[in-house]
Order: structure tokens, then sequence, then C-alpha cells
């Protein structure tokens, strides 16, 4: 795991009608942390500022990583890209924070994050 910039903010959208999980936002978000990942770019962790309800609970952090081959975390902090979005778990983030990724989230959504 590797702290992220606390001043880093994201704007995270999964458009209306989307089929590819629950609609939400543009939703304000701030990078609290950074998972490494063997193969890939990794994900990093955001805070939503404002939570999103989704089926009777309210989701205030979800994992983000690039979607697409050769899309980089880099490149998400810099410009943004399209993402794939898990909801971090009730009582979780402790563990994604010790690097325990497999059970502390759930797949969501493809979306898109961009700096700002």
């Amino acid at each position: 795991m590797k702290k992220a910039n606390k001043q880093m903010l994201y704007t995270v959208t999964v458009g209306e009608g989307c089929c590819c999980g629950p609609a939400f936002g543009p939703s304000s978000a701030r990078e609290l942390f950074e998972i490494a990942a063997e193969k890939g770019p990794g994900s990093v962790i955001l805070q939503i500022e404002e939570p999103i309800a989704y089926n009777n609970e309210l989701i205030s952090y979800i994992v983000v990583t690039p979607r697409y081959i050769g899309d980089t975390l880099k490149m998400l902090r810099k410009n943004g890209c399209i993402v794939d979005i898990a909801r971090v778990l009730p009582d979780q983030l402790d563990q994604l924070r010790k690097g325990k990724v497999d059970g502390s989230a759930e797949y969501l959504a493809v979306g898109e994050c961009r700096p700002g």
C-alpha cells in the first residue's frame, strides 16, 4: 500500500442507464491510498464526499482501477480514464490498507474517473 496525496480530488461518474452497473455521479472523491497489483496498473481507494445510496446501504469508499490495457494510475491522476469501480464492503477499509484485497470489495460498474 502506498499513501496518496490527500489533496488529490476526482470526479467519478457512471452514466445513466449503464448496462454495466448502477448509475451514479458525478461524485467528488478524495484519494486515500494506492494498492499495488502483481499484474496491471493497481488501484486507488477513494472516499466519496457525499456517500452514494445503493441497495439500502451507503457507499463511502470505492476501489478504482484503470480498465483498459496500457492505462496506468499515472494516467488516471493526470488526465483520467475509463475505470472499473468496486465498493469497499462495510468494515473492510482497514483490510484494504493492509493489502488484503480478497473479500474486501464488490464490483459495481464501469465508469469514468477524472482529476478535479
